[in-house]
């Protein structure tokens, strides 16, 4: 059982038709794909967002959200929500394929360590970090990755070596597909089709 935390806090520079995720897809904002698919999972005992100034009316329709005042990306909102909540997964706004069987994998993957303070998808060698459990004991690398303004999760966690578990993505068809994003408005059309059927 977790805290969810969706993402709203992006600018969407990429996609040229407005905000993308409240963009209508079947007439449903982008994020409410989300949103909705992480309130039906039962290993999520709160789901809420946290989002930019810009988007918290909006999304705050939908969800308890909570704004957030650092302004630096995900990692800003990572932080407060590990200063409201010891354990924490992180979704993205943008990643409607999002499930609770990603959930459950990811929650099994990091029950067996108790000890690591992430656990991140990795496919190809990279980590993706807004599909992810995050625990209190990464604060202080976060902390001092604010005070530096190394705002990258993947250049802190190789930084500093931080305890983190990585589960392959290449090994699970289900975390592929949930780690399908839209940047563009091309992707609504390319990369959403099993939504738009």
């Amino acid at each position: 059982m977790v805290v969810v935390a969706v993402l709203a806090g992006g600018i969407s520079s990429r996609f040229l038709a407005g905000d993308k995720l409240l963009y209508p897809v079947m007439g449903k904002p982008l994020i409410k794909y989300v949103i909705d698919s992480m309130m039906r999972c039962r290993y999520a005992t709160k789901v809420i967002a946290i989002s930019s100034l810009t988007n918290i009316n909006s999304i705050n329709e939908y969800i308890e959200t909570l704004q957030d005042p650092f302004q630096i990306g995900p990692l800003g909102a990572i932080y407060l929500a590990l200063k409201m909540f010891n354990e924490v997964f992180i979704v993205g706004g943008d990643m409607p394929y999002v499930d609770c069987v990603c959930l459950r994998i990811i929650l099994e993957q990091c029950s067996v360590d108790e000890f690591v303070s992430a656990c991140m998808p990795q496919y190809n060698g990279y980590l993706e970090p807004l599909l992810s459990l995050y625990r209190r004991s990464i604060l202080d690398v976060i902390e001092y990755g604010i005070a530096k303004k190394i705002l990258s999760l993947q250049k802190l966690i190789k930084t500093l070596k931080v305890s983190v578990k990585t589960i392959d993505v290449c090994s699970s068809n289900e975390l592929k597909k949930c780690l399908i994003n839209v940047n563009s408005i091309d992707d609504i059309h390319y990369k959403l089709y099993q939504l738009l059927i």
